[in-house]
Formats: structure tokens, C-alpha cells, sequence
């Protein structure tokens, strides 16, 4: 499931803003701070982490260019509503 921008919270916001004016996209983001690459596809989309880890953030902030403390998060995000997945513990049914 993607959410839409105007759901994100400042800093997932903020990242999405610096992405293009540095040149790199969410892939090479997560390569560059030595994670897979969806780490920040799911960090923004997924909510998953909640916040970045202090190592992320730094090495985030030095890829993108900017300072640490524009991707660090003043309250912690709200939890993402759960997938019928995790809730159920069962896969949905395919449709058709």
C-alpha cells in the first residue's frame, strides 16, 4: 500500500524534497547508507522503521547533503494501520 504525500509526516516529507535536488533517488539512498534497497521506500511508504536509526540518519543526512537534524523526528510518528496480513495473520484471498 503507498500513502500519499499529504499523509507523510515532516520528515519523510523532507526527504522526499531533498532526494531530486541531490541527484539520487530512494534506492540509491538505502544503497548509499548501507541498506537494501527498499530501506527507504518502506521508511517512507510503509512507516517501517517509525524513525531513523541515528547511524541512518547521519549517513542519510551526508547523501542527501543536509543537515542531520532535518531528518530527525520531534515526535514520534503515529503507527501505520495495520495490513489485513498482520492483523489476521492470513494472507487476503486472491481475487478473481
Amino acid at each position: 500500500m503507498r500513502y500519499d504525500d499529504a499523509e507523510l509526516d515532516p520528515v519523510r516529507r523532507r526527504i522526499l524534497e531533498l532526494l531530486p535536488d541531490s541527484q539520487t533517488n530512494m534506492r540509491q539512498a538505502s544503497i548509499a547508507i548501507g541498506r537494501d534497497p527498499a530501506y527507504m521506500y518502506q521508511f517512507i511508504h510503509r512507516g517501517t522503521p517509525r524513525i531513523l536509526a541515528e547511524r541512518d540518519r547521519e549517513a542519510l543526512a551526508e547523501h542527501l547533503r543536509c543537515r542531520p537534524e532535518e531528518l530527525r523526528h520531534d515526535l514520534l510518528p503515529p503507527r501505520r494501520a495495520p495490513s489485513r496480513e498482520r492483523k489476521t495473520g492470513q494472507r487476503a484471498a486472491p481475487k478473481g
